[in-house]
């Protein structure tokens, strides 16, 4: 089967997306907030079964 070469061009041009990360909670902020969660009852295996299904939008 032959490869269509406009689907092949398409391809080839196609650049990684741009990721940026920037904080907008201060570390305290975020402590304060994880220590009053019921999250911190959950093992860490289960959230990590659970994280691993979700992509980075939905974080």
């Amino acid at each position: 089967m032959e490869e269509d070469e406009s689907m092949k061009t398409r391809i080839q041009k196609r650049s990684p997306p741009l990721v940026t990360w920037k904080h907008s909670w201060s570390t305290n902020e975020m402590q304060n907030a994880l220590t009053a969660s019921d999250f911190k009852l959950v093992p860490t295996e289960v959230m990590l079964q659970i994280f691993k299904f979700l992509s980075v939008h939905d974080l």
